[in-house]
């Protein structure tokens, strides 16, 4: 397995018109499941590591309203310094003490969510947190930490997209990434987010006409159309999976579906139900490389 995904935990202090998080019910407040103590979660830590992972990453919710996660981090080190560690984190809570004791931890990378400039991002999250969040990475950048961008690409954001990314130029950030919404959580109830294909292309076409210091990814977008540009494949299920913050396994973050429990289900048991579940969808799915989401 390449990369497991782990969510630590379920709260944040931002809530997406598209969050895709599945515990999430219509008002925002959690149902899915109870949070682990510390020493449940380093056992799902030590459970990762018996999946031979090549990167572990840690997400949420936020994870760092995780009392723990510093702790986890800790752990992760002390099983393995060099294993490639990223932190996934809107970066509002970030602050120079715990920029400096990640930098200590030996991250590969912080993956900050930053949506638009102030008016479109604060409209995506429901809240006053641009400011914040520029605050933040630009402390992990400080402290010597490599930021990558991740920008979900929504009807509300679209047309200020290149101005945004005009405005991360002028910043040292490592890399870019354009995520295509998940149709699941709360972006559901906001079908009015979606762009269209036609939109997606206009915002590649003109995206791709520029040169910028840093590397543009593009994910799980739907390739239809969209053949010329370089869109990831999905690996769910295949190179990754998440295990979500009691320890249900799913075939990625936004997945809603579980195939066991990483506490109390076999490797073997696990393995096996996820590639029936791969099976299940690629016979109904439109296009193998895109989403398997977007088969349902």
């Amino acid at each position: 397995m390449k990369t497991i995904t782990y969510l630590v935990n379920y709260g944040c202090n931002e809530k997406c018109l598209f969050c895709f998080n599945p515990w999430r019910s219509k008002n925002n407040h959690f149902s899915y499941g109870h949070e682990l103590i510390l020493g449940s979660k380093l056992k799902i830590i030590d459970k990762i590591f018996s999946y031979n992972p090549e990167m572990i990453v840690l997400s949420g919710g936020e994870p760092l309203l995780d009392k723990d996660v510093l702790q986890i981090i800790e752990y992760i080190r002390s099983k393995n310094y060099k294993i490639p560690l990223s932190l996934q984190t809107n970066a509002t809570l970030l602050t120079d003490s715990i920029a400096k004791q990640l930098k200590n931890y030996n991250l590969c990378y912080i993956f900050v969510s930053l949506h638009g400039l102030k008016k479109e991002h604060n409209l995506l999250v429901n809240g006053n947190f641009f400011k914040k969040a520029v605050e933040g990475f630009n402390v992990a950048l400080r402290n010597g930490i490599p930021v990558i961008i991740n920008i979900a690409v929504t009807s509300k954001n679209i047309q200020i997209i290149p101005q945004l990314l005009d405005f991360l130029s002028q910043l040292n950030i490592s890399a870019v990434q354009l995520s295509a919404l998940y149709p699941a959580g709360n972006a559901l109830l906001n079908k009015d987010i979606f762009p269209s294909q036609i939109q997606i292309m206009g915002l590649f076409d003109s995206i791709f006409s520029k040169q910028y210091l840093f590397k543009i990814r593009l994910h799980a977008f739907d390739k239809k159309g969209l053949e010329k540009f370089p869109i990831d494949n999905c690996g769910a299920g295949r190179e990754e999976i998440a295990v979500f913050p009691n320890g249900d396994v799913a075939l990625c973050p936004a997945w809603k579906e579980t195939y066991g429990n990483i506490l109390l289900d076999s490797k073997d048991i696990i393995v096996s139900n996820i590639q029936t579940a791969i099976y299940e969808s690629q016979k109904s799915c439109r296009d193998c490389n895109g989403c398997m989401l977007r088969s349902l």
